[in-house]
């Protein structure tokens, strides 16, 4: 839905409301996905076994996929960011820009991708996507900053500090859990401790969202209230 809304404010020529529509767009799902990425992390390994442990594919094979799939997760923030950033250039007319941008960042990532995965193996590739990812939201952030149609200083900062901080005391919480609970072994072990944790996770992380005054809870229940 954000597309057709920016569109509107970029054709009426609202620039000011467009780039405060778009920042707040980001930041918001910047926020969360730090939230998100926390709990993800710290419960990767249950998560992964729950999801796609069956036939050959064991409990060992599960636990060093966790590895990797905990990596590509700690760029979900990033994968949001610059979905949002590429519909601000299409609303603003501008489809070349970001299509050159990323043609230009996959050329560069192929001699990366060869050169990590020399050095690390398959996290390396996981470790390179990464890279990948923050180089094309960077340079999608200050390109629509120097084009003068959405400002990077307008991004929530003190909100992003807050939402960072929750995501590190959660992630701790979710983490102790999932390392020192008893585990039965099988599916039902892995929906328990990740019922466990997760209860925790969002209890640290909205608690911590509550202290230090963050606006983003209550912008969560107003936006499941408007989509009723």
């Amino acid at each position: 839905a954000s597309l057709p809304f920016f569109s509107s404010l970029f054709a009426q020529g609202r620039l000011y409301e467009f780039n405060g529509a778009v920042t707040r767009s980001v930041s918001r799902l910047l926020a969360v996905s730090f939230l998100v990425s926390a709990g993800m992390i710290a419960l990767a390994d249950p998560i992964v076994d729950l999801l796609f442990r069956k036939g050959h594919f064991t409990h060992a094979d599960a636990h060093a996929t966790a590895r990797y799939f905990a990596l590509f997760v700690v760029t979900l923030c990033l994968w949001s960011a610059q979905g949002i950033y590429a519909r601000a250039f299409y609303a603003a007319g501008d489809t070349l820009t970001p299509a050159i941008s990323g043609t230009v960042i996959t050329l560069l990532s192929i001699p990366i991708y060869g050169l990590l995965y020399r050095g690390f193996g398959v996290v390396g590739l996981a470790m390179a996507s990464d890279l990948g990812i923050l180089a094309l939201t960077l340079t999608m952030a200050v390109q629509l900053h120097r084009k003068r149609l959405v400002s990077i200083a307008s991004l929530d900062g003190g909100e992003l500090w807050r939402a960072g901080l929750a995501a590190l005391v959660s992630y701790a919480g979710a983490a102790v859990c999932a390392a020192y609970l008893p585990r039965r072994p099988g599916y039902f072990g892995d929906m328990l401790l990740i019922a466990v944790a997760g209860t925790v996770w969002a209890g640290l992380a909205f608690g911590t969202l509550h202290v230090t005054g963050s606006r983003l809870p209550q912008q969560i229940r107003s936006r499941r209230q408007a989509g009723r």
